[in-house]
């Protein structure tokens, strides 16, 4: 349950920060593209972000307490999949999808 809220609300900042991006390009450009740089343009700070928090929270790995070497690993594991797969290659697909039915 801790792990759940705390990458939750870390997805719910990059979120706004990567929607932002998209709908700035939005108005002068096509969907298609907008998706494209919104996510290479804030791809830099995003990924950024998610090493120093998988680092940073990972470091309870190095406590010999049972319970947070397993949080710690749990924080590096899912951290760094949101960072490079999730942010990547799911988050613009469905920002595509719902934006498209949103047209619709």
């Amino acid at each position: 349950m801790i792990l759940f809220l705390i990458l939750f609300s870390l997805g719910s900042d990059y979120t706004v920060f990567i929607i932002s991006r998209i709908n700035e390009n939005r108005r002068s450009l096509g969907l298609r593209e907008s998706i494209n740089r919104g996510i290479a343009s804030s791809g830099r700070t995003v990924s950024t972000l998610g090493i120093i928090l998988a680092v940073s929270l990972g470091s309870l790995s190095a406590i010999p307490v049972p319970f947070l070497q397993q949080l710690g690993i749990s924080f590096i594991i899912s951290l760094l999949l949101d960072t490079f797969l999730i942010r990547t290659v799911y988050f613009p697909a469905m920002i595509s999808a719902l934006y498209r039915r949103q047209e619709n």
